[in-house]
């Protein structure tokens, strides 16, 4: 792998982190404000998949997380089917019974 550095770290860390957050926005405001099982289950199941045209297809290749270059499509699939276990997971946990804002 190619050494690199500072900035483009740096700018790879923030682009990552406005990435993260965008998603989060998103994830919170299709769930509603009281999500049941099957709502969860459904805006998760429909996040990942469009994350993923949006990472892959929609985004022009030099903004791209780049896995493609050292994951297969099977681990990369692995990667995002993680990511839509992981919100499944978290917002059922953070889910406590009370009406979100």
């Amino acid at each position: 792998m190619d050494r690199t550095g500072g900035r483009v770290t740096l700018v790879g860390l923030a682009t990552n982190t406005a990435a993260t957050m965008f998603w989060a926005w998103l994830y919170d405001r299709a769930l509603g404000r009281q999500p049941g099982l099957m709502r969860r289950l459904a805006v998760t199941a429909a996040l990942g998949p469009v994350a993923y045209m949006v990472d892959y297809k929609a985004t022009p290749k030099r903004f791209t997380p780049g896995w493609e270059l050292v994951m297969s499509p099977r681990r990369m699939a692995l990667v995002y089917l993680s990511m839509v276990l992981g919100m499944a997971l978290g917002s059922r946990r953070a889910d406590t019974g009370a009406a979100r804002p």
